[in-house]
């Protein structure tokens, strides 16, 4: 087929073409081997002029650390090497910490304050948690919340601040027929953080609510711990909140547990331990007892008169108190376990398990204040239906009592 020439004005031919390239490609190689021509003196001079300036302009620019209260640098007049040079390290003090590290102090602070605080709770829901089933053997008579049926609550003296629990001994666990042998009322003061001791020596000759005027032990015998109750709100006028019995087996316990307790003994009441009461080592001045001779102590009956008798019931229990502030928390808890099943009471056991944390941690550190009633000097001895009493003023003697725990 004939070639159309009207694009081409010469024949194409393979030879040629190859031959093109390689005359082309030996002048490229020519002109790579041939040395650059060297730039004249001028030339030389203008680049390292234009080269100065470009650095001069950059340390313009640059923007220097200046700690709190150091004079500002000069700028455009310092030289070169005076901006290269390394600042002069400043002091821990001036320099101001990085706000990273104050953020990660306080949040490892705070993270510490937290799980110490979890750690407490833990602990104290677990203490809760094991008073509450040591509680679980103690007796509770629920029948014995209602209200006094002999007087209208609105005259008994209450304050919110103060807390009221009678403690009623008893030499069986408030079996039939049994009469209170110790009537002591603790009044928990939480205005003023004091603990206040009253005991009611049982010849006291009083109202027993439907049973007529007689001594007031004789209340358990004829309606149990809360005709006691009853008696004792009913006479003087003051609110009872709970009551808690104790047969002295309890009271035994108690003191093993804590490790026997420390009393100072008298000259005759160590001659009567040692005759009456078979201790032969017991001695004037500070003895230390187990729980079976401290109760023997407690109820020396004829050595003088129950005015004496209730003033060394109210020692030992400031010595248990002292003793039990000394001791840990586990023999607190042991102490608390050995006593459960000889007590019996009208509280729950949710409130009993307040009262047992509040006295560890609040109430045994409360100053403690004592008084009996008779007072000193305002009673009597009467021979009422052949039976020796102890005669008194009630009105006057409630509003001593009332004053006494209320203010």
């Amino acid at each position: 087929m004939p070639r159309d020439n009207r694009f081409f004005d010469y024949e194409y031919n393979d030879e040629e073409f190859l031959e093109r390239q390689k005359r082309n490609a030996s002048r490229q190689n020519n002109v790579n081997r041939r040395a650059a021509p060297a730039a004249s003196q001028n030339a030389q001079n203008r680049y390292k002029t234009l080269a100065e300036q470009s650095q001069h302009k950059k340390n313009d620019d640059v923007k220097l650390y200046r700690p709190k209260g150091q004079a500002p640098r000069q700028s455009a007049a310092v030289s070169n090497s005076r901006i290269n040079q390394r600042p002069a390290p400043q002091s821990k003090k001036q320099t101001p910490p990085p706000a990273a590290n104050k953020k990660k102090k306080r949040g490892g602070i705070g993270r510490f304050l937290r799980n110490l605080l979890i750690f407490v709770l833990v602990i104290y829901l677990a203490a809760s948690a094991y008073v509450f089933s040591l509680v679980s053997n103690v007796t509770f008579n629920r029948d014995d919340r209602t209200g006094n049926p002999y007087i209208s609550s609105t005259s008994l003296k209450k304050d919110m601040f103060v807390e009221n629990i009678l403690f009623i001994g008893v030499d069986s666990r408030g079996e039939e027929n049994s009469r209170s042998d110790t009537m002591m009322l603790v009044s928990i003061d939480k205005k003023h953080h004091k603990l206040k001791l009253t005991s009611f020596l049982r010849d006291t000759y009083v109202t027993v609510p439907g049973h007529g005027e007689m001594k007031l032990n004789a209340a358990c015998f004829y309606g149990g711990p809360k005709l006691v109750v009853d008696t004792i709100e009913y006479n003087f006028g003051i609110d009872i909140d709970h009551y808690m019995l104790v047969d002295f087996e309890a009271f035994i316990q108690i003191v093993d547990a804590l490790g026997g307790t420390d009393v100072e003994v008298t000259a005759s009441e160590a001659e009567y331990m040692r005759t009456a009461v078979k201790v032969p080592w017991v001695k004037e001045g500070m003895n230390h007892f187990n729980g079976f001779v401290t109760l023997w102590y407690c109820r020396i009956r004829y050595l003088d008169n129950d005015f004496y008798r209730t003033q060394r019931q109210r020692k030992v229990i400031s010595c248990l108190l002292e003793q039990a502030k000394k001791q840990n928390p586990f023999t607190l808890m042991n102490t608390v376990k050995e006593a459960m099943p000889y007590i019996q009471t009208d509280m729950s056991a949710l409130k009993m398990t307040s009262l047992i944390e509040g006295t560890g941690l609040f109430y045994m550190h409360y100053d403690m204040l004592q008084q009996q009633i008779p007072y000193s000097d305002e009673y009597e001895n009467r021979i009422i239906n052949e039976q020796m009493v102890l005669y008194i003023d009630i009105p006057s003697t409630s509003r001593k009592i009332i004053e006494f725990i209320y203010e």
